[in-house]
């Protein structure tokens, strides 16, 4: 069973996967905001909440699904949700190790999802992966 019943909404999520990876690659370590500096709540805080909400979808989305490759996508958007969570956590003091929020580790997980999506759109273009 798949996730979407059109092709080009695999074309379309592939296209948005590989752009976020190549953003994220271009782009350098971020440099975060001072600690005594204000945090600005009205951008925060739909952040943590639109990014919990959409992890929650991803993370329920994969029953809809029988083909590994789209649980492995929504496991990974997922993941990258919670970890721009997560990455919000020491603007307000909480310490969270620098290992689990580097930006190695947004890249990662952007690229794998970005191949993910991608072998799985060439399975739907290509008419092999209809009957999963």
């Amino acid at each position: 069973m798949r996730l979407f019943r059109a092709k080009s909404t695999y074309i379309y999520a592939f296209c948005g996967y590989a752009i976020n990876a190549l953003f994220l690659l271009s782009h350098g370590t971020r440099k975060s905001l001072p600690a005594e500096g204000g945090v600005l709540l009205l951008i925060v805080i739909p952040q943590v909440i639109g990014m919990s909400l959409l992890a929650a979808m991803a993370f329920s989305a994969t029953r809809r699904t029988s083909s590994i490759l789209e649980k492995c996508a929504l496991i990974l958007t997922g993941v990258l949700c919670l970890l721009s969570v997560i990455s919000v956590f020491p603007k307000f003091g909480y310490d969270v190790p620098r290992s689990v929020i580097s930006h190695s580790v947004f890249v990662t997980v952007a690229c794998a999802a970005a191949v993910v999506t991608g072998w799985r759109m060439l399975q739907i273009v290509t008419g092999q992966g209809n009957e999963q």
